[in-house]
């Protein structure tokens, strides 16, 4: 596993100011928040493939050689970079740019259209502006995510996985002998225990499907197949149940079933809780075993 920092993005010309606002690692991507404060023409260079979100509007240019492409960011703007140099960029707003990546290493690439059976080897798209909406929708979740006190491993592995796969349907054509079979008995059987046996803490979606013989893309299609839900939910919803049972039969505090159900921060975990039971969780704990159970110096509300 590998957290993006600043040397992610080298500078080879030019000059900007850079600052790494939020970022997560995952078992081979990654996926971070960038703020550029100061920014004149600078060419950039990124070791992985980079899907690239843009929410500062303004007009954007991208010169390669002889080569210019200019577009206006009105709202939002996602590109395609592939591994390398992306040549040299102007970027005619002067306020600052708010930028997220969702970062896929060309082996991680390679290997999941080996697994998914594609003709070649993963060509990654070079766009300055993507007009693809299920790439957009995944990136802003991706962005969204990464405002969060607290965000589940399995839920970015999900999208960065879903958006890796998107790519290669997008550019590819299936082996006529491919088949995409549903997950058998015990594979189901299996991830499910895996799952529910790891609620205290994150797993990865990578694992889960190594440990059942399959690729992540096709395990992540699978699973929703099989239960309805992608596997960041069925985890979520374990969790919340696995709480609602402590704190009906145990006299554990807040934090420390927040704790068991894998959530680092008490205030997060409150609130995921109202919103799935429309209560608090304290507020629960007296209305299903008839008293409050409250820890000295703690807020009722919480």
């Amino acid at each position: 596993m590998w957290t993006p920092s600043i040397d992610d993005i080298l500078i080879l010309n030019g000059r900007t100011r850079t600052s790494l606002t939020a970022a997560t690692e995952l078992q081979s991507a990654g996926v971070a928040k960038w703020r550029h404060d100061q920014h004149e023409v600078a060419e950039y260079y990124f070791p992985q493939h980079v899907i690239s979100l843009l929410q500062t509007p303004g007009p954007i240019e991208r010169r390669r050689g002889r080569h210019l492409e200019r577009i206006h960011n009105r709202r939002v703007n996602l590109a395609l970079l592939p591994a390398g140099p992306t040549g040299a960029w102007t970027y005619g707003n002067p306020a600052p740019i708010e930028v997220t990546h969702i970062y896929l290493p060309p082996v991680y690439l390679d290997e999941l259209a080996a697994q998914e059976g594609y003709r070649g080897g993963a060509i990654f798209p070079d766009k300055l502006a993507c007009d693809d909406k299920t790439l957009l929708a995944l990136a802003q979740q991706v962005d969204a995510a990464l405002d969060q006190p607290y965000v589940s491993r399995l839920y970015l592995d999900g999208l960065v996985t879903a958006a890796a796969g998107w790519i290669l349907q997008s550019g590819f054509q299936r082996p006529s002998n491919s088949t995409q079979a549903g997950l058998a008995p015990w594979q189901l059987g299996r991830a499910m225990d895996i799952i529910e046996s790891t609620l205290d803490r994150d797993v990865s979606l990578a694992g889960i499907a190594r440990e059942v013989g399959l690729s992540r893309f096709h395990f992540l299609r699978a699973f929703k197949a099989a239960t309805g839900l992608p596997p960041h939910r069925y985890q979520s919803q374990l969790r919340l149940a696995r709480a609602k049972m402590l704190l009906r039969t145990t006299t554990l505090s807040i934090g420390e079933i927040a704790s068991q159900v894998g959530y680092n921060d008490q205030g997060h975990f409150a609130r995921r809780f109202r919103q799935h039971a429309g209560v608090s969780p304290t507020r629960f704990r007296h209305e299903t075993s008839g008293r409050i159970r409250r820890e000295p110096g703690s807020d009722p509300s919480i």
